[in-house]
């Protein structure tokens, strides 16, 4: 689940300032909470379900979007800014 539906990421969050956007779902037996969180410049997921930090690029890959140009058009769109900043994020899923 990506916490911020029908918005590109650029247009609710800025890459440079450190975020914690949170999205709060629930269910009849569940209440799923997931963050978009930045830590040494980088985005990643929090999910209540999972101890680590999940990189954002690994969750979009994990979505089945495994370009890495699709995943940086999705999050940044076409600001160069945006795209040099993500670009930290993207080398991570290389490692």
């Amino acid at each position: 689940m990506i916490p911020l539906p029908q918005r590109s990421l650029r247009e609710s969050i800025s890459l440079t300032e450190n975020i914690n956007k949170a999205d709060v779902s629930a269910t009849h037996d569940r209440v799923v909470k997931t963050y978009v969180t930045t830590k040494a410049k980088r985005l990643y997921l929090r999910h209540n379900s999972f101890k680590e930090l999940i990189p954002i690029a690994i969750a979009f890959k994990a979505m089945g979007i495994t370009s890495d140009k699709e995943i940086l058009q999705l999050i940044c769109g076409p600001d160069e800014r945006y795209q040099e900043a993500f670009g930290v994020s993207l080398e991570e899923t290389a490692k």
